[in-house]
C-alpha cells in the first residue's frame, strides 16, 4: 500500500501524511493505535506494518 492509499484510505490529505513521515521518523506507535489504524484500513496488523508508509513511522 502506498502513502497515498494509505492517507486515502484514512481520510486524511496525502501530502499531509508524506509531510508528517518526513518530520517524524522514529514515531512509536501504541498497539491501540496500530489496531485501531488496521481496523480502519480492513487489514490484518502484519499487514499494515509491512506497508512502506508505515514503515517510513515505525523505524
Amino acid at each position: 500500500m502506498s502513502q497515498r492509499e494509505f492517507a486515502r484510505k484514512l481520510g486524511i490529505d496525502p501530502a499531509l501524511v508524506s509531510k508528517r513521515l518526513a518530520v517524524a521518523p522514529g514515531r512509536s506507535w501504541t498497539i491501540d493505535e496500530l489496531d485501531s489504524i488496521a481496523v480502519v484500513l480492513d487489514v490484518p496488523v502484519d499487514q499494515l506494518l509491512a506497508s512502506p508508509a508505515f514503515r517510513a513511522t515505525a523505524a
